[in-house]
């Protein structure tokens, strides 16, 4: 029997420099971000969402007049007549047909 070929040495580790980024000063000196530490020192109370901002969604123009309002999300929900929607129905079917068989009309 032959012997089994012999493994290769896998290759030595390449040693990396860690990546650092070099900043520009800025043009705008008196623009700054301040350390959340910072302000608490200074007595200014931090919120506790760090995300805040204007959102268009949250104000808008007031609705029409004479438009409805939203319905409340806390009321329980309207419920449909059911029969009162079937005999509506038969109803617009009935006109439908009508009006291809033009029925309905005084044609003497």
């Amino acid at each position: 029997m032959a012997a089994p070929p012999a493994r290769e040495a896998p290759p030595a580790p390449v040693e990396e420099e860690p990546l650092t980024l070099e900043l520009e000063p800025s043009p705008y000196p008196e623009l700054a971000l301040e350390d959340t530490a910072a302000l608490r020192k200074r007595g200014v109370p931090v919120g506790t969402n760090p995300v805040s901002g204007y959102n268009p969604y949250d104000t808008g123009p007031p609705p029409p007049a004479g438009t409805r309002a939203a319905p409340d999300p806390a009321a329980p929900p309207r419920r449909t007549d059911l029969r009162k929607l079937s005999e509506w129905i038969r109803l617009q079917r009935q006109v439908e047909e009508l009006k291809k068989t033009g029925g309905g009309e005084d044609s003497q």
